[in-house]
Formats: structure tokens, sequence, C-alpha cells
């Protein structure tokens, strides 16, 4: 993964692709973007993604500070601004995928800026256009059952598949595994039950389907860097 911290006045070239995946997100400043004659705005704190092959044009409004990521994950997600709903769970990784960055940490990079690409399939997993009528059925049990025990091979015989070619169409389709889904599912979830609810930790670790309070820990820890009481306390 190859990543920078770039800060621009003009851009060299205002009409162009790219030829990998590239992952940016704006610090501050802003810029025009148009995409097959879709314009978009990005300032501070937007998250862009740019699917290689995909020509554009763009035009600094403001100087401009951004995070610059070439990815290796192929995920399946149209060129321009991300749309996100919890606005300040997103803002709040762009601070921990910053320190990463500046720190040269390269797992954290990794994790954060999947966290954000992950963040952005959770809560866009209804658009239609995107997936296939499996994945979308994948989305929604998960969704349903993300505090029980989940087993990849029983759903795949529910929609009659192997478990082999469930799990090359998912991820050709959203560009992760459908174990990598459903972990980012249950963080995200706990995230939202830590900042929103007084529920114990153990609680927590419940509801989103983790067996006991250890292996969330971890989990948590590992993915944010943090403890899911040292999340609460912060209210990062």
């Amino acid at each position: 993964m190859i990543y920078s911290i770039m800060e621009r006045d003009s851009f060299i070239i205002s009409n162009g692709f790219h030829t990998e995946n590239v992952l940016m997100v704006v610090l501050d400043g802003s810029f025009e973007l148009v995409i097959d004659e879709k314009r978009y705005i990005a300032d501070k704190n937007s998250v862009l993604f740019f699917e290689k092959g995909k020509i554009f044009t763009r035009k600094i409004i403001s100087p401009v500070k951004f995070i610059y990521i070439i990815t290796d994950l192929d995920f399946r997600i149209e060129t321009g601004v991300l749309n996100y709903i919890d606005t300040a769970r997103k803002d709040s990784t762009v601070v921990f995928l910053t320190d990463a960055v500046n720190s040269r940490n390269n797992q954290n990079v990794r994790h954060f800026s999947n966290d954000l690409i992950m963040q952005f399939l959770i809560e866009n997993h209804n658009e239609k256009s995107a997936y296939s009528d499996e994945i979308l059925t994948f989305f929604e049990y998960v969704d349903k059952n993300h505090s029980k025990k989940i087993k990849i091979q029983e759903f795949s015989e529910k929609i009659y598949m192997s478990h082999t070619g469930f799990l090359l169409k998912f991820k050709k389709e959203v560009g992760t595994t459908p174990s990598e889904y459903i972990s980012s599912f249950r963080l995200e979830k706990s995230v939202d039950l830590l900042i929103n609810t007084n529920y114990s930790i153990g609680k927590i670790a419940e509801e989103v389907g983790y067996e006991n309070l250890y292996y969330f820990s971890n989990a948590f820890k590992k993915k944010y860097n943090m403890s899911p009481s040292d999340f609460r306390k912060n209210k990062i």
C-alpha cells in the first residue's frame, strides 16, 4: 500500500485518470470534481474513491491538503465523493487514519482506510445497482443476525450456492471476504452502542455477536487502537 499526505494550490493534471484504485481523504481546503457530468465538491473530511481508469476533471477551489492512498483492494464502488450516514464516525476514523499516516504505521493505515470503505459499504448496502441479489441477501442476513453465530457455509446453502462459489462471488463484488465484512459490521455496531447507550462492555460484546468479552476487546483494540472502555471515555 502506497500513501502520503499532499498539499496543492492547483492540480498539475486537471483532466485524467488513475492507473490504480485510489482512496483520497481531504484534510483541508476544497476542490471541484466532475465525473460523467456529475459534479462534486470535496472539502474537509470528504472521502473520495477513484476507480482505476475512470476519467475525471478536477479544479482547486481553495488550497487543499489531502491523504492519498493507492489501495490494493478491488472494491466495487462508484468513483466520486462517498456519502456517509454516520459522519461523526467517519470523521473520527479520518483522525485515526491521519495519525497513522503521519507516524508511517502501515498496519494502521490499512486498518483505517479499509474501515472507511467498510463503513460506506455497510451504510449503503441497499444500493441495488451495485450488487447481485445473493450479496444483497447476505447483507440483510448479517444485519438481522449479527448478534448470533453466522456460518458462511450454512448461508451459502440457503441461497443454493457452494461455499467456495459464494466466497469468490463476494470477493469479486465487494472487494473483501464475508468474514471481514461481518467483523467490520459488528465493530461498527459496537461503536454505535458505546456512544449511544449505557450498556456494559460485556453486554455490547453480546449484542454484536462476540462469544466473550476477551475476543471482543481484542478485535476492537486491533481495529481502533484502543480498548472499548477507552473509546467510550473519549467519545471519539
